[in-house]
């Protein structure tokens, strides 16, 4: 017997009487379950003595040398309560889903609310602060009814303080005549184009009052500081640099108001698509290739394109709207470009177009650095490329990008497709086959700070790439040689460790990357695909396909260090494929971590080298559940399915670790149904032995030797389950409790 075979692989009686008898014949299989039958997650646990009332982590104030939950700042608003309740986790990813499939469905009401603003709301803001319900629009511009857009930039220059006219010695100055100028460049305009642009300005005249509001309290200088940094996602997870000036001005901030701003401002870019379709759409036989304008404000410049092929160049620019034609745009494109322009919105309406920032000083392509920006493409097989702070980016501030239709793809470097950093940074694609690429940091990433960063995918055959190779990217982590990336990209939430350096930390973000449909691929190196590290959380959801997942290490529903990680695929024939030393993935957790990895159903096929497959290390919980079909594992015999590192975690532990004997750790590994494979790996090859703790149909507790101390025996609990239980009960907390809103 191998070594791993010295494991007590004996059943224990309580859990086959808790699971039933062997798996009923063909005949049997339609039998209704007895009364009293239990669900296979119930029923394991019940067998390792424990409920759902045992599991989450509550840390407490006299827990010497732990990291309390109290004493780092910036916590996600759910991380306390799903750290003690993690199978609320379901829940909170499966609403952000529905919320995507319900607001973004072409039978949604848009006339009742914005569904993106709805949908953001969702995603979003509710993730970051709260004081919201959500409950509509809230636009409460009024365009004047003779010369709307002539008043509206009028409010501009007289709310941020500047004359709209000059007088001298009692007169009219005869130079410059601000009114007479902004008149005769928006007379060409067609007066539905004119109260649309108005309407637009004064609304984002209003967003921006509330930026101002917001940091009214905060130091120019710092505020300035914070504003010219672009490397917090590169610089912070393990504390290399500290940056006073962003403590102090997130104690300044109120968020309240600067959130409520990037509320106005996706309002005011859904309202003007809103307005300009509509327009379009009753001025048929308009030609509206002519529309053109550009205007200087206090707020930026104004920008207007037409329907032919434009090239916009959007620095300085606070709204840019194009009515169609395969457009070019240069610079930040409905974003943030300096400190004072805060406020940004570029709306296009059709068009295959093209989005080009070279400058990795400027966010661009919906993002928001101190502020509010917004991108709003609405139909078009698009190009995305930038550097640093885009494609749905907010540091201090709120960055989105939507896409509503095409095939689109987007590259960047880093901080960027959905990231939030003491911010909200969401990337909305609603519909077509899609490319995502970057370097790292992105892809629903929450930042230091409590960031929310949001991807959400609605459909086609997409694929998501975070460059692995650290020849190609220098941002090479240990855990995989030095030659595998940290990747920090595609559901992830990630703190600043300041235990090991300066003493400040700062929580993580909730990072989410949401897929709603078609066979899509990931690649990623290490830190990815839901996984978390110091108080982040770390969600993913894919809800249909066959789907091919390429990682390496510390992925796929893993984490470390106080995190909560979380990852669903609901649906296909799927590929777990760790290549190289693919380790601490599959429900992993390292240091009071809470692991999920969920997979609902289909063949799978799982391929892993170590640390994986629900394995729980230095007093985390870790979950593996495969609920059907007939799958294929490689794991290694020592260190997967359903295993806890006791030993190593000694009864009376090291002084240094003594908060370690008032938690209690679990490991589960769940399959249900099908015949399913399994193949070990020993000394990182592949063999084909079946230890006993891994076959099929098989049910163990595997971990705790019955030598052990009677306290190790109920603070260690590893527990493998491999049965077929048909016509046992669903799993409660998996059970889609909500309905949508188009059912009938």
């Amino acid at each position: 017997m191998s070594p791993a075979g010295t494991v007590r692989s004996a059943c224990l009686l309580a859990l086959v009487l808790a699971l039933a008898a062997p798996c009923p014949s063909a005949a049997q299989s339609t039998a209704t379950p007895e009364p009293a039958a239990r669900d296979p997650f119930t029923a394991a646990l019940a067998a390792a003595g424990l409920d759902a009332g045992d599991l989450g982590l509550r840390p407490k104030s006299y827990w010497a040398r732990y990291p309390n939950l109290g004493l780092i700042p910036y916590r996600p608003i759910l991380f306390d309560d799903l750290f003690a309740e993690p199978m609320r986790l379901h829940d909170v990813v499966r609403i952000m889903a529905l919320a995507a499939r319900d607001y973004l469905d072409p039978r949604y009401d848009a006339a009742a609310a914005g569904p993106l603003y709805k949908l953001a709301y969702f995603v979003g803001f509710e993730k970051k602060v709260g004081g919201f319900r959500n409950y509509g629009f809230t636009q409460t511009a009024v365009p004047d009814e003779q010369e709307p857009l002539v008043r509206a930039v009028q409010a501009a220059f007289e709310r941020r303080g500047r004359q709209f006219h000059y007088t001298v010695m009692g007169k009219p100055a005869d130079w410059p005549r601000r009114e007479e100028a902004v008149r005769r460049a928006v007379a060409p305009l067609h007066p539905g184009l004119r109260r649309a642009l108005g309407k637009a300005v004064l609304e984002l005249v209003e967003a921006r009052r509330w930026v101002d509001m917001a940091f009214r309290k905060v130091d120019r200088e710092d505020l300035a500081r914070v504003w010219q940094i672009r490397d917090l996602t590169e610089t912070q997870f393990d504390a290399m640099e500290y940056f006073p000036e962003v403590d102090d001005v997130a104690r300044a901030l109120d968020e309240a108001s600067l959130y409520y701003a990037g509320m106005r401002t996706l309002q005011a870019a859904e309202g003007l698509k809103r307005d300009l379709e509509a327009l379009l759409r009753a001025e048929s036989g308009v030609d509206w290739g002519a529309a053109h304008l550009e205007l200087e404000t206090p707020m930026g410049r104004l920008l207007l394109g037409g329907t032919g092929d434009d090239r916009h160049d959007a620095r300085d620019a606070f709204l840019v709207v194009d009515l169609g034609g395969n457009d070019a745009y240069v610079g930040p494109a409905g974003a943030t470009s300096s400190p004072f322009v805060p406020v940004a919105v570029c709306v296009d309406l059709a068009g295959n177009d093209r989005y080009v920032n070279r400058d990795r000083m400027m966010p661009a392509q919906g993002a928001a650095v101190c502020g509010a920006g917004v991108l709003l493409d609405v139909s078009g097989d698009d190009v995305y490329e930038s550097r640093c702070l885009a494609q749905g980016a907010g540091q201090f501030g709120t960055g989105i990008l939507a896409d509503l239709a095409g095939d689109d793809r987007y590259i960047m470097e880093v901080a960027g497709q959905g990231c939030g950093l003491f911010g909200v940074g969401l990337l909305v694609d609603a519909g077509g086959t899609d490319r995502y690429r970057l370097h790292g940091d992105g892809q629903g990433y929450g930042g230091v700070g409590g960031g929310v960063g949001t991807l959400v995918d609605v459909a086609g055959d997409d694929s998501y790439f975070a460059e692995p190779d650290a020849s190609q990217v220098a941002r090479g982590d240990y855990h995989g040689g030095g030659e595998i990336n940290y990747s920090y990209a595609q559901g992830v939430g990630i703190g600043r460790r300041g235990d090991i350096s300066d003493g400040h930390s700062w929580a993580g973000g909730t990072g989410t990357l949401i897929d709603l449909a078609g066979n899509d691929r990931y690649k990623s190196g290490t830190w990815s695909l839901g996984c978390s590290y110091w108080y982040g959380i770390g969600l993913f959801w894919d809800e249909a396909g066959d789907d091919v997942y390429e990682s390496c290490a510390w992925s796929l529903g893993s984490g470390a260090h106080f995190g909560i990680s979380a990852f669903f695929d609901q649906a296909g024939d799927d590929r777990y494929l760790g290549y190289r030393n693919a380790s601490q993935c599959l429900g992993f957790g390292h240091d009071y971590v809470i692991a999920l990895f969920v997979d609902r159903g289909g063949d799978d096929t799982y391929v892993a080298r170590a640390c994986a497959l629900g394995y729980a290390q230095r007093m985390s919980q870790a979950f593996f559940l495969d609920l059907g079909g007939q799958d294929r594992y490689t794991g290694a015999a020592d260190s997967c399915f359903g295993r806890t590192d006791y030993p190593h975690r000694l009864a009376r532990p090291k002084l240094e670790f003594t908060y370690e004997i008032y938690a209690r750790q679990v490991a589960l590994f769940l399959d249900v149904g099908g015949a399913d494979e399994y193949g070990m790996v020993q000394g990182g090859k592949p063999t084909a032995e079946i230890q006993s703790v891994a076959a099929d149909r098989n049910d163990q507790q595997a971990l705790v030797p019955a030598e052990a101390a009677d306290r190790d025996r109920f603070r260690h609990h590893g527990i493998f389950v491999d049965r077929e239980l048909l016509g046992a009960p669903p799993i409660p907390w998996l059970a889609d409790r909500f309905s949508s809103l188009h059912e009938r």
